[in-house]
């Protein structure tokens, strides 16, 4: 259905002449990740204003969004398994949030920024098997998802250092979730990484 979707808009798009019609894979692929990233991100704000979490589900939603888009990760074998697994891994990190002292902010937010950083500029983009990338794709690709991911650490040091300078408690959540944001996509793109890897042991 999301597939379906993706290619939809993306026709429209191309027949209107407001997009490249000779890379209309490269939008039906972005859009098809960008659908179903709305779709948990609407599940996300209702369990945010369920748990009042709503400024770090934000931020969680926008960093890991912006990432998938161009980093890809792990693909379940469809798009209602992925949505549970995503669930499953926002609701971890939910408690996770809920348990680290606001004095810590700075030291977690680093030890998941750093690594995250390390692991998506040196693995991303992930390829699904159905939708593999083309050379002039990927090099578009890992452009893109660095600079995203190079600006969203930056923000987020930012946010730590004002909130530690002017005793503003939202920022340190805004920047705890940008965080967490930042690190799912990491863990996405290497869980997708090590799938791919395993699938290709098995064809040799």
């Amino acid at each position: 259905m999301v597939a379906k979707w993706s290619a939809g808009i993306t026709a429209v798009l191309a027949n209107n002449g407001i997009i490249d019609s000779n890379e209309s894979e490269i939008y039906a692929y972005g859009f098809e990740l960008m659908i179903s990233t709305v779709l948990n991100a609407l599940v996300i704000a209702i369990i945010a204003i369920l748990t009042n979490t709503f400024l770090f589900s934000f931020a969680f939603v926008v960093c890991f969004g912006m990432i998938r888009i161009y980093a890809g990760g792990y693909h379940a074998g469809s798009h209602l398994r992925c949505f549970g697994l995503f669930c499953i891994m926002y609701a971890i990190i939910l408690i996770a949030e809920s348990t680290v002292p606001v004095q810590w902010t700075l030291f977690v937010g680093a030890g998941a920024v750093i690594p995250a950083v390390f692991v998506i500029w040196k693995l991303a983009p992930i390829e699904d098997e159905n939708r593999p990338l083309k050379e002039r794709e990927r090099a578009e690709f890992i452009r893109k998802v660095r600079i995203v991911v190079v600006w969203q650490a930056v923000v987020i040091m930012v946010l730590h250092l004002l909130m530690n300078a002017l005793a503003v408690r939202w920022l340190g959540t805004l920047a705890t979730g940008m965080s967490f944001g930042v690190l799912a996509a990491a863990i996405s793109v290497a869980a997708g990484y090590i799938k791919n890897v395993g699938k290709e042991e098995r064809v040799c």
